[in-house]
């Protein structure tokens, strides 16, 4: 505040004349509210006279015949000056605009508004509540009427909400919600970013959990939403339950004396669980509520598993356990072959009709298991003076499961067309909990794990003058044998890898390796397994079946911060980082190179190659001098060759001004956007804006 004249009270109110009202801390200002009069309460507001911009020094052509300035510190009621623009397909608008009212200490309200010259409108209510040490949220309302072309669209709207239970006010549950609702085509229409423009898909959840105390017994209830704008289908989940019981030990004696007992490893589990659904219901014209209650679907699950681990010989863990899984269903499905069905030019064709038969069906299976498991370490040193150690851990397990036959219950075979075939089918196919397996079985599985780390000499380590480096974090190998199976006994060998060298590069490899032939089915082009072992037929123990490589990185380049020097207060209204680093470049880079191997007629190791996928990102920033910064961001399509996406922003600190340049130049968001405004919030709606139309569809 500058002044010509000044009287000031004893309550410290302030009388001027001839005064300057400005955020800038300058001397000589870049920009200020001239003051012919006015009238300072301190921490309250401050009332004028007939007061006129000047901006570096130049008087603006705009009178203001009053003045009223709020200095309350917080928040304050007011008027949220709008956004002017153009778009392409609605026409000119004002939007963005409003009011807010600071209604009390927990909650406020927010009114926003956009109108356009072709018709159409959005209006917005939002609120945020928080009531400390117990919750907080908020809670928006969306409506809008789209009309293009002379065409106006049913009304769309939007719902949202958010709530989070603080940990104080519910010392033994939560209860939280995420709430994402709208019709279709609301999101598309009223775009503010390329998220929302292609942003399909809604999803919700309110859940609630309670822990009993001093039992081992927790509840959890929740409601899931799914809505798919892009077909108008809705899934939708209410309750979803949960009822658990942790693993208690009942044999365990209360006051252990001496060596425990190997039955005091016993524990017991218990898990309840149900659900009340409907997936994929049509949100359209052809929707009945009648139809739509009818079609939800009921199941319930509880499953219990008795096990202890034991020790052979020190090193071996034995780990028997008894596992059994009962579905409860309400309804069940027969197929059968129907000879009168006549298709389209009325040939009798038949076909496969479902019968749905209500009941209460009790659909279970159990198994029984045993587990053996051990670690090896090796070890082996060097005498470089770089290299000491490379250390060695394998882990190798095998598990013996055996599922009894319950075909007889839960499976049937139906004729499948007119040349007699039949099918085995399950009476619960697609039940929300699956059905029991066919056959009995009595699997082997087998694994080995591998992890292998340097020892490498550190001198910055003053302590043990040693540093560990992973070569690599994970190689396993795992299969499993089924003795019971009248063919193809030995599943597929599979492989997996992963480990990160130098902290930046990650490689992942997956794979697997078959010891059975197959051979290529001309018309799908898909492998097709053969009885025959490739040891009987090619003299080889296996076949490559695929592989699959992942290769990536990021990497920055340019100076690293090493002080608070380099640390910036940027404005909250600008989107894109500002940065006193004179540059910077990130680098990601990811490539899967899927494949799938055979050997053909000639005995030669033949491959179906799959989509090679390549993605390289580029995100940069420089700093021409102190007060300029340039961020641009980028990627390649290697499939495409071409530039996927680009967004250059140029940043300039005028002080107590902002000016920003964003520039999208190709694409579905293909725009640009100029702003020149000052920082203080008080005087944010003076500003500059220029753009093109806006074009998200």
């Amino acid at each position: 505040m500058h002044s010509k004249k000044t009287k000031i009270f004893k309550n410290q109110e302030i009388n001027l004349i001839g005064g300057k009202y400005t955020t800038c801390d300058l001397e000589h200002p870049h920009f200020y509210i001239g003051l012919t009069k006015a009238k300072v309460i301190p921490d309250d507001q401050i009332v004028t006279g007939p007061a006129y911009v000047v901006i570096e020094g130049i008087t603006l052509p705009l009178i203001l015949p009053f003045g009223f300035f709020p200095t309350k510190k917080g928040r304050a009621n007011g008027i949220l000056f709008p956004k002017f623009g153009n778009d392409a397909l609605k026409g000119y608008y004002i939007k963005q605009g409003g009011f807010y009212w600071g209604v009390s200490d927990y909650f406020d309200l927010k009114i926003l508004g956009d109108v356009y010259t072709y018709g159409s409108w959005l209006v917005d209510v939002s609120s945020s509540y928080n009531l400390r040490y117990k919750f907080n949220g908020s809670l928006s309302v969306g409506v809008s009427s789209i009309k293009l072309e002379d065409v106006r669209s049913p009304l769309t709207f939007d719902f949202n909400w958010r709530h989070n239970q603080d940990k104080n006010s519910m010392p033994n549950g939560s209860f939280g919600a995420d709430v994402n609702i709208s019709s279709a085509g609301h999101n598309k229409y009223n775009a503010q970013t390329e998220s929302d423009l292609y942003n399909n898909t809604k999803r919700s959840s309110i859940s609630y959990s309670h822990r009993f105390p001093n039992t081992p017994f927790n509840l959890t209830l929740a409601l899931n939403h799914n809505q798919n704008s892009s077909d108008s289908t809705i899934s939708f989940t209410l309750p979803d339950f949960t009822f658990n019981m942790a693993s208690i030990y009942p044999f365990k004696r209360k006051n252990s004396v001496g060596k425990p007992k190997f039955y005091e490893d016993i524990n017991l589990s218990y898990n309840l669980k149900g659900l009340n659904r409907i997936v994929d219901a049509k949100m359209d014209s052809s929707f009945e509520m009648k139809k739509f209650l009818y079609d939800f679907e009921q199941a319930m699950q509880q499953t219990s598993s008795l096990k202890t681990n034991l020790k052979l010989f020190k090193f071996i863990s034995l780990t028997p356990s008894f596992n059994f899984t009962d579905r409860i269903y309400f309804e069940k499905y027969k197929l059968k072959w129907k000879s009168d069905i006549v298709d389209t030019l009325g040939r009798r064709t038949g076909g496969v009709v479902t019968d749905t038969i209500p009941g209460f069906y009790n659909v279970f299976d159990y198994n029984f298991g045993v587990g053996f498991s051990t670690k090896v370490y090796g070890m082996y040193t060097f005498k470089s003076k770089y290299l000491k150690a490379i250390r060695h851990i394998l882990t190798p397990s095998v598990t013996f499961t055996y599922r009894p036959d319950l075909k007889d219950r839960y499976w049937s075979t139906h004729r499948k067309n007119l040349e007699m075939d039949y099918a085995a089918y399950s009476y619960f196919q697609g039940a929300p909990y699956g059905t029991p397996n066919a056959n009995r079985s009595t699997i082997m599985a087998m694994s080995i794990s591998n992890n292998l780390e340097a020892k490498v000499r550190n001198k910055k380590d003053t302590v043990t003058g040693i540093k560990k480096i992973k070569l690599i974090e994970n190689f396993s190998i795992s299969t499993d044998y089924d003795f019971l199976k009248d063919s193809l006994k030995l599943n597929y060998i599979r492989l997996s890898a992963y480990t990160t060298l130098f902290k930046r590069f990650q490689i992942n490899y997956s794979g697997s390796l078959d010891p059975y032939v197959a051979f290529t089915d001309k018309s799908t082009r898909e492998l097709v397994r053969l009885r025959s072992s490739m040891l009987d037929m090619h003299g080889r123990l296996w076949r490559y079946d695929n592989d699959y490589w992942t290769l990536g990185t990021s990497l920055r380049l340019g100076p690293v911060p090493n002080s608070e020097k380099h640390i910036v207060k940027r404005p909250e209204s600008v989107e894109y980082a500002k940065s006193d680093i004179p540059w910077s470049v990130n680098l990601s880079y990811s490539l899967n190179m899927p494949r799938k191997y055979y050997y053909n007629y000639k005995n030669e190791l033949d491959s179906i190659p799959s989509n090679l996928n390549q993605s390289l990102g580029i995100n940069g920033s420089f700093s021409l001098t102190k007060n300029w910064n340039i961020t641009v961001s980028t990627a390649w399509d290697f499939e495409a060759k071409q530039i996927t996406h680009a967004r250059i922003n140029i940043y300039r600190d005028l002080h107590c001004w902002d000016m920003s340049l964003q520039w999208i130049p190709f694409g579905s968001m293909k725009r640009w956007e100029f702003i020149i405004k000052i920082k203080a919030d008080m005087f944010k709606d003076i500003k500059y804006e220029m753009s093109s139309p806006s074009s998200y569809f």
